[in-house]
């Protein structure tokens, strides 16, 4: 048994199909139908079904918003058909989608006013990277090198500090690495900035416990001068490592220009279906009329038109009623 939703005070096409035992359709068979309502079996219409080709069908209008049974006699040398009919009110149905409409309407505008919140969050975060952290990692470096050339170092202190700087080299090299795993979302660079500012304050601790571990040591006029040059190396090295840091977060800021454009993509995009769900709120929302085998929808003046449809029947023929399809004009 099949179900069929339709509209009440709606003319409705009943059809039915009679097969073989090979499944091939039959023609010039007698079928009658009757149609009762469900909730107390009382018999609404009764009738016979007219042949078209090898499809039988008549027309009920059913006026109840209820559930309704419809039964197909056939001859005895074939089985009985029945169908479900289960009726709504189409006005209900018309306000149901003109909420939905207005709802996605506002469901757009919030979407697109996150994409704009999204997008501020991004020129602050490449602003950050590119004028923050970068000034900051120099000073510690110029910093270092102005304490390191006033004090005295043992050979065992520059053993320390060549491998402490070597680790900060390495920290600064797989920073520099992860800007680039940087995705196109603005939670991801987000996370990627927290996890750069947590790299450069492990280099700043480092730095620091480079520092305190200097000592006024005794030492030999060459230990000291061997000691002072190995520094100073290794402090050109650093600033080499800073040097190409800056220009991977230039690199980093052509990547969010990027996400930039793609999120002006997705804004226009939005608009596009704020703009298409508003055709059809006002189609829903206002009145339409059949004239002449043609459909009109009207907007909420009445007077205008949105969009005409003519109306045919099964057949190809201009209809009023028995409408089969509707065919944009």
């Amino acid at each position: 048994m099949t179900t069929t939703t339709i509209f009440k005070n709606i003319p409705h096409r009943l059809e039915a199909e009679v097969l073989d035992a090979n499944g091939k359709p039959v023609s010039g068979l007698s079928l009658t139908y009757e149609v009762k309502r469900c909730l107390n079996d009382e018999l609404v219409y009764a009738g016979s079904l007219l042949e078209t080709g090898s499809i039988y069908s008549a027309e009920v209008t059913l006026t109840g918003t209820e559930e309704y049974r419809v039964k197909y006699t056939t001859p005895a040398t074939y089985h009985d058909g029945f169908e479900n009919l289960i009726v709504g009110d189409f006005d209900n149905y018309k306000a149901n989608v003109s909420s939905l409409a207005l709802q996605t309407t506002a469901n757009a505008a919030m979407v697109s006013a996150s994409l704009a919140y999204d997008k501020a969050n991004i020129a602050a975060v490449s602003a950050s990277i590119i004028y923050g952290d970068t000034q900051y990692i120099s000073g510690s470096i110029i910093s270092l090198a102005l304490e390191n050339t006033s004090q005295k170092i043992s050979g065992s202190l520059a053993d320390v500090s060549s491998g402490s700087i070597a680790y900060i080299s390495s920290s600064m090299m797989q920073l520099s690495s992860s800007m680039f795993d940087l995705s196109g979302s603005s939670v991801q660079v987000y996370n990627a900035v927290i996890g750069m500012s947590a790299d450069v304050t492990y280099m700043s601790s480092s730095v620091g416990y480079l520092s305190s571990s200097m000592v006024d040591l005794s030492a030999s006029n060459i230990q000291v001068y061997n000691a002072v040059i190995g520094m100073s190396s290794s402090v050109e090295y650093m600033s080499g490592s800073v040097t190409y840091l800056s220009s991977s977060m230039v690199d980093l800021s052509g990547s969010n220009t990027l996400m930039l454009n793609a999120v002006n993509v997705m804004s226009g995009s939005m608009a596009s279906i704020s703009g298409s769900v508003g055709r059809i709120d006002r189609i829903e929302s206002g009145k339409w009329k059949i004239e002449s085998n043609q459909m009109t929808f009207y907007e909420a003046d009445g007077l205008t038109a949105i969009v005409k449809f003519n109306l045919f029947d099964e057949n190809g023929v201009p209809a009023m009623d028995s409408v089969f399809q509707r065919v944009p004009v």
